[in-house]
């Protein structure tokens, strides 16, 4: 099923979520919906969701297991009959989205996409494509060189990489764009169907 109008969600908006999925998960669209009462994130079989950007916000949204997450909120207008509200987790998977989202205007039209992307050893990493009305990638508002480096901490004996600082200077840059002196929502979010095995799992 594709996108679609769920009355009990709220109004005439169309709330979805960007799942980058778990290791050996392909990352797709997920329309969040009430059904019987409960919270679900349910994937639709189209993997774009396109139209003209009349919103983007930061938000918060706290959980009493996975503490506090951060996400881009960006609202989508025609063509499409009712908007559609993407949500978007901020992490290192999604920076390339978000850097490209710095570089649209509000009544742009775009296109947003979950997949991969070839890395430098010729691996696939999950990633998240932003693309204009001609089907090409939006470009970076900011090269690698001007965002913060990347650390590299040792968790446990294991040596892994730190983005924290770059992420943080991106959501900096998202509200200063497009939100001006707005703080970022704060959204109380329902308690999800089921206990969430990750984070992935919940229903926002």
């Amino acid at each position: 099923m594709g996108l679609h109008n769920n009355a009990a969600e709220g109004g005439n908006m169309i709330f979805v979520k960007v799942k980058m999925g778990k290791e050996g998960e392909n990352p797709g669209l997920f329309q969040r919906e009430q059904i019987d009462g409960q919270w679900t994130n349910t994937r639709i079989d189209q993997d774009t969701a396109s139209g003209t950007i009349s919103k983007v916000k930061t938000q918060v949204n706290k959980h009493d297991k996975w503490g506090t997450m951060r996400s881009v909120s960006v609202t989508l207008k025609e063509p499409m009959e009712d908007p559609v509200n993407i949500e978007i987790p901020i992490q290192s998977s999604t920076m390339s989205a978000i850097n490209s989202l710095l570089s649209c205007e509000i009544g742009q039209f775009v296109n947003i996409q979950p997949g991969y992307r070839k890395s430098k050893n010729n691996s696939m990493s999950k990633t998240i494509w932003v693309t204009g009305e001609d089907k090409k990638t939006i470009s970076w508002a900011y090269e690698l060189g001007e965002l913060p480096e990347v650390k590299v901490v040792e968790i446990k004996g294991t040596k892994m990489y730190d983005d924290d600082l770059r992420m943080d200077f991106l959501v900096a840059k998202l509200k200063d764009r497009f939100e001006g002196d707005d703080q970022p929502e704060e959204v109380a979010q329902p308690e999800p169907a089921a206990v969430a095995d990750d984070p992935s799992d919940l229903p926002f």
